[in-house]
């Protein structure tokens, strides 16, 4: 089952979540996701890059901040 929703940053931790469906889901270090880049989904972990630096990164080499009201897509929370 696939579910669609948002990126959120509360209390120090990211979420994925979805208030129309009722869900939320932690999002953290070597979780995957896929996230609406452009014009496709593409699958990206999140990573560490220092002193509470997070970034996401592509199979591909491609990384990004994560930003809030990103659109997500997990397989299951």
């Amino acid at each position: 089952m696939e579910l669609i929703g948002v990126l959120d940053f509360c209390d120090g931790v990211y979420w994925v979540s979805n208030e129309r469906e009722g869900w939320v889901c932690p999002f953290g270090v070597g979780d995957t996701v896929d996230v609406w880049v452009g014009d496709e989904w593409l699958a990206m972990t999140m990573h560490s890059g220092g002193y509470r630096g997070r970034y996401l990164r592509a199979v591909d080499g491609r990384w990004l901040r994560p930003a809030l009201c990103m659109q997500v897509r997990v397989g299951c929370c």
